[in-house]
């Protein structure tokens, strides 16, 4: 606001990954709490404070709102039940801000699928990846995406650009845009692989 004088788009990016532990291997002390608490406050609620701060202004220029969301906000397997349940909230999050803003404030989200980013685990879940980049993702990928290549996270800028176009989107609201790969048409290889490249012995026994 300081150097632009106005706000057109508030583009809400920030998360963490429970690199997708299951909910009988979750930790059942207090970090079962510390947990869920880490994860919700940046998946979902820092979302939602930053809508919030973002909404006189974007109401001034009828700008719009383009979430974060993931293949996992649409599918099971792209992670574990935090992770999972959070973003499938963003989706949620996303249908009602929708609802409530229009007609100044169009609200959207990108649904990508995986990358290498600095994605890392709340700190209650400590894994021995710092982040989803210590993953062997050129591996997974060929094996769980139609397209069968890596993207890179600027491989998805275009559609945060025409999300937030005042004229190219000017009919979306309320909508996730999934552009994933296509991983949702190879189905629950994604989770299994997942679980593997992960070191769950539980994708050992798993039928």
């Amino acid at each position: 606001m300081t150097r632009f004088g106005h706000l057109d788009c508030f583009v809400a990016n920030t998360g963490f990954w429970d690199f997708g532990v299951t909910a009988e291997d979750l930790p059942g002390d207090e970090r079962f709490d510390t947990a869920f608490d880490q994860l919700f406050a940046l998946n979902v609620k820092a979302l939602l404070a930053g809508a919030k701060a973002a909404i006189p202004h974007l109401r001034e220029t009828r700008g719009s709102i383009v979430m974060t969301a993931s293949n996992a906000s649409l599918h099971p397997g792209g992670g574990g039940p935090l992770y999972t349940a959070a973003k499938h909230a963003v989706v949620g999050l996303v249908r009602q801000l929708a609802y409530e803003v229009a007609p100044e404030i169009r609200v959207n989200a990108v649904a990508p699928g995986g990358m290498l980013t600095a994605l890392a685990p709340p700190p209650a879940l400590a894994h021995a990846a710092a982040s989803i980049a210590d993953l062997p993702m050129d591996e997974l990928i060929s094996i769980v995406s139609p397209l069968g290549f890596l993207p890179r996270p600027e491989d998805y800028a275009g559609w945060y650009v025409a999300l937030a176009s005042a004229s190219d989107a000017l009919t979306i609201t309320g909508t996730v845009i999934e552009c994933d790969g296509g991983e949702s048409v190879r189905g629950r290889a994604f989770s299994e692989y997942a679980r593997t490249v992960a070191g769950d012995p539980r994708a050992e026994r798993s039928p």
